[in-house]
């Protein structure tokens, strides 16, 4: 039951992350990566990961559009 479980787990995050990896963009790979260790191995808050990880994500999205807007 565990291996099934862990399966669809490691598919859905192959799915979610292929098209990030593709683009070869260090900080999404980065994020992903440390929110891991952050869990795995010192076991912060789940709840810590996803606002600091949704604050990157929205400072990143600001800055690539003002990075586009002046070119």
């Amino acid at each position: 039951m565990l291996a099934g479980v862990a399966a669809v787990i490691f598919d859905v995050v192959i799915n979610m992350a292929w098209p990030i990896l593709k683009k070869k963009r260090l900080l999404p790979i980065a994020v992903m990566l440390a929110a891991f260790v952050a869990t795995r191995f010192f076991s912060v808050n789940i709840i810590l990961i996803i606002l600091v990880c949704g604050v990157i994500g929205a400072l990143d999205t600001l800055y690539l559009q003002r990075k586009e807007v002046e070119e």
